[in-house]
């Protein structure tokens, strides 16, 4: 994992906010810390303070996103939530099955049946369970030829509206 991350560094710390107007400019890189630990699974970054401002101010969809996704704690939850919340205007999502895995981060060996009990329903009981959305349902798209291969899955739900921010950032 540290040589993974070490590869990547050099990525993540070229990530850089800039803004920009006829009298001023402001640039700053996003990354200034990286820290691993691989005896706990542990990565922490520290992120410049001037970035923190332009989270926790100038964007309340973010601080509201994110404070839910930081609430959960399953990798497929988070991913299905952050997919769902693309589209959380329409209240429906649709996704190729191969999209989908790619998205999701499913292991390759997985199959429909593997990815419905370990992925999907255990995501969104956790996303139920976290009060983030109600009456989500997922049905599977089926090919024409006797509905057994699954082309993809739609999604339908409803985004709960909590009274004001999920706490702060």
């Amino acid at each position: 994992m540290i040589n993974f991350i070490d590869k990547r560094y050099d990525v993540l710390s070229k990530l850089e906010y800039k803004s920009k107007t006829d009298n001023s400019l402001m640039r700053f890189s996003l990354i200034n810390k990286l820290y691993v630990d691989e005896n706990d699974d542990f990565i922490t970054l520290r992120i410049d303070e001037d970035f923190l401002y332009i989270l926790n101010t100038e964007t309340d969809f973010t601080k509201f996103v994110l404070a839910n996704f930081v609430g959960l704690g399953g990798k497929f939850a988070k991913n299905l939530y952050r997919l769902l919340m693309r589209y959380d205007g329409t209240g429906w999502a649709d996704y190729a099955i191969d999209d989908f895995k790619n998205y999701m981060g499913i292991p390759q060996g997985y199959r429909s049946k593997d990815i419905l009990n370990k992925v999907i329903n255990p995501a969104i009981e956790e996303i139920k369970a976290k009060n983030l959305m109600q009456d989500i349902r997922c049905n599977k798209k089926t090919s024409g030829r006797q509905g057994r291969e699954i082309k993809g899955f739609h999604f339908e739900f409803k985004v709960c509206v909590n009274d004001g921010m999920p706490g702060q950032l």
